[in-house]
């Protein structure tokens, strides 16, 4: 563990213990291409440690979620006022010194939490003034987080441009350039691969039907073939006298024996040198100049990430396709473009210049939305821009088959003329989708969730309602740019890196609170057959396909409850989660309902138990109705005569009740604990069955527990040759007296009976 200790005469004696930080392989590799990190101090002076700590100070020290300890003794003539104070980044901790005795002392433990980037640790005195600084660097257990930063916020910025347009599209409102100077990089990426293809088109159609202009141009003819001479002729003969000759052949006479031979004859020509082809030159090239910065961008970053390479092939590509475009003759040359004030019709109002005109603004402005801080965040704030991610990926794999049909959304509205983002912790947002197969699909980003003591407020919540089913199937979706190592997980497991454990128990408090809410507790136990789930997200350090082995993968299959790795990669990091919802859409909602975690096996967990037990209800032989009794009750057992409706009842049956006709109600019950075969006069009975049918008829004979009395008038339904209801009705009808509950048959009579 290493130890940092600085001291100072007059102001006191400081250290932190470090504990070393368990990283995946890959992030050690890493750690070798990365220089040596910031470590700066004021205020105190580093004392020397044991051999070779100043060659652990080049390497990383600090990691976030790190636990560090700390302790601090001011000196006795201390020109600072006690209580000292501890800060990251300027921001107490609310741990203060105690004073012990005659010396003043701190000693506590922090957690850097995702701090990442540039940190101060800062020790303050009681009027806030500075006793000791530290300048170090705080380093994210993903060492590429630059890399997955910029390719979430280009995928978020992408996303919610389709969602933009997609409203413009259905609202039928204009695109709306923005009045700000330029958009950030990644809205622009956004928009050019939203408009590029439209914007070709555009410019396909300008080469087809350019707008030309009319150019006079002089040019010297014979007299005689002169269609129209050019202005101001007169002034034009004097200064020419060579074209003055004595000849009279075909030549126009002027006077003094003199003839004109040659005259400027004027010529209208159509011309492609005008304001609106230059400016559309002028734009073009604006573009491919701002696809060569973006790849310039492209690479200062890590040229082997996937994503990078598909992106510089796609820039790549547009400036060839650009460039092609431009090599048109009508473009060929065009005098310089240097009037971007200048209003045209042409580009207001001309088929192919008009669009191409909006398309090159909004390209320029950016869509009009309003100010969001999604698109200006740091690299401290990329835990926050992972949950924004994995809610814009969700939406993207679930529309990814493009069968999925997005029916409404609040994420984006337009208001006072411009778009608006609702996306913030703490503010419901919410998208809907439907399915071909008639699931609906309710995408939720912050959602609040009502509850006896505070709200529950998880990242993410998917509902899925099944046709036929009144209340959905919910997830809950927790978001986290962490990752815990294998010591660290309470599971056992051969997977070395898992999700924080922190997180898992966390779902277990939302879904626990959630589902005995006030609310929840009554649609639990009266109408609703309420499902929850809870899955963890995460950054995964290796290939999202291992994790299938590890415990909490496994355990969404056993209690609803688990982790699914979320990669910011442009391939095969959302494999395990396409496959999880997939799997959701296209099951049936019975198996969907099965997967309910009983909590202390509720009331209407029982419901459609019993709904789903058979009960076969026989009358009592007419004739024999002393036998029948005693054999029901005291021998417990009872023969039916076979037939071809009765073989596949009797063996679904769970219970039978006894139907005594002689006085219209129902006299026992029992269940049901064997079934044989046997003809007249044979078996357990062979006095009742030779009674009933002398001869060789076939008997089914039923076997039962010990048989409980009960009464039930029943005087308007027939019971031969038997009834079928089940345990459920026959309960309601007994305690409610009334017949008509026997007939009961499933849940959805249940509930229009209310």
């Amino acid at each position: 563990m290493p130890k940092l200790f600085f001291q100072r005469k007059g102001v006191g004696e400081l250290s932190f213990n470090i504990p070393e930080v368990q990283l995946a392989a890959p992030i050690v590799a890493g750690l070798e291409g990365v220089g040596q990190p910031r470590f700066r101090y004021q205020g105190m002076d580093l004392q020397p440690g044991p051999p070779g700590w100043q060659q652990r100070l080049k390497k990383p020290l600090f990691f976030e979620w790190q636990k560090i300890e700390c302790f601090f003794e001011a000196d006795a003539s201390s020109p600072f006022t006690a209580p000292y104070s501890l800060c990251i980044n300027g921001l107490p901790l609310g741990i203060y010194s105690e004073n012990e005795g005659k010396k003043v002392r701190l000693s506590t433990s922090f957690s850097l939490e995702g701090a990442v980037g540039y940190t101060d640790i800062s020790l303050l005195d009681a009027r806030g003034r500075q006793v000791f600084v530290l300048e170090t660097e705080v380093f994210p257990q993903k060492l590429d987080y630059k890399e997955d930063f910029h390719f979430m916020q280009a995928e978020i910025a992408s996303m919610v441009y389709n969602l933009a347009f997609d409203l413009l599209k259905k609202t039928y409102q204009p695109q709306m350039p923005a009045q700000t100077p330029r958009p950030l990089d990644a809205e622009w990426l956004a928009i050019l691969s939203r408009l590029f293809e439209p914007m070709l088109q555009s410019l396909d159609r300008i080469r087809r039907q350019p707008w030309t202009s009319l150019k006079t141009q002089n040019r010297l003819r014979p007299v005689g073939e002169v269609r129209k001479a050019g202005g101001k002729l007169l002034r034009w003969i004097q200064k020419h006298p060579q074209y003055h000759s004595p000849h009279r052949h075909n030549h126009y006479p002027l006077g003094s024996g003199l003839h004109l031979t040659h005259l400027p004859d004027q010529q209208k020509l159509p011309c492609y040198d005008n304001l609106p082809n230059r400016f559309v030159y002028w734009a073009a090239k604006r573009v491919m100049q701002q696809l060569e910065h973006m790849q310039q961008q492209l690479r200062s970053l890590n040229r082997n990430a996937l994503h990078i390479q598909q992106l510089s092939r796609q820039l790549r590509d547009f400036r060839r396709k650009l460039s092609l475009r431009l090599q048109d003759e009508m473009f060929q040359n065009l005098s310089a473009f240097n009037q971007p004030d200048t209003y045209s019709a042409v580009l207001s109002m001309a088929p192919g210049y008009r669009e191409f005109y909006r398309r090159f603004l909004m390209l320029q402005k950016g869509l009009s939305l309003y100010e969001h801080g999604l698109f200006r965040m740091s690299y401290k704030d990329t835990a926050t821009l992972y949950e924004y991610w994995c809610f814009f990926k969700l939406l993207s794999v679930l529309t990814g088959g493009q069968q999925v049909q997005l029916s409404t959304q609040s994420l984006i509205r337009i208001h006072h003329n411009r778009l608006q983002l609702r996306l913030q912790k703490g503010m419901r947002s919410a998208i809907s989708l439907e399915h071909p197969n008639g699931n609906r699909m309710l995408l939720v980003y912050s959602p609040r969730f009502a509850t006896d003591t505070f709200a529950q407020i998880p990242d993410i919540l998917l509902e899925i309602y099944k046709p036929g089913f009144e209340h959905p199937f919910r997830i809950l979706l927790d978001a986290k740019y962490r990752f815990d190592s294998k010591n660290d997980s309470a599971s056992p497991s051969a997977v070395p890196y898992g999700p924080p454990t922190d997180a898992i128990a966390q779902l277990h408090r939302y879904r626990d609170a959630i589902l005995f809410s006030p609310r929840q507790r009554h649609e639990h136990g009266s109408t609703a057959a309420k499902a929850f789930g809870g899955i963890v997200l995460f950054p995964y350090p290796g290939k999202a396909a291992d994790f299938i082995d590890h415990p909490f993968y496994k355990s969404i299959a056993e209690v609803n409850i688990g982790a699914i790795p979320l990669l910011p990669a442009p391939q095969g990091g959302h494999y395990l989660l396409r496959t999880y919802l997939h799997e959701l859409l296209q099951a049936s909602p019975h198996s969907l309902y099965e997967q309910v975690v009983e909590y202390e096996k509720t009331e209407h967990t029982r419901v459609l138990q019993e709904l789903k037990q058979k009960v076969l209800i026989v009358p009592a032989y007419p004739q024999h109705r002393q036998s029948s009794l005693n054999a029901f009750f005291h021998q417990q057992a009872f023969p039916l005569p076979w037939q071809r409706s009765l073989a596949q009842q009797a063996r679904e049956a769970t219970g039978l009740a006894l139907f005594d006709e002689q006085s219209s109600q129902l006299v026992g019950y029992a269940k049901i604990v064997g079934l044989d075969f046997a003809l007249a006069g044979e078996g357990a009975l062979p006095e009742l069955t030779r009674a009933v049918a002398p001869g060789q008829h076939k008997f089914v004979l039923f076997s039962l527990e010990e048989v409980q009395p009960v009464r039930l008038f029943c005087r308007h339904t027939s019971m031969r040759p038997f009834f079928t209801t089940n345990v459920f009705a026959l309960r309601k009808a007994l305690a409610s007296g009334e017949e008509n509950d026997l007939k009961i048959q499933d849940y959805q009579q249940l509930k229009a009976l209310g």
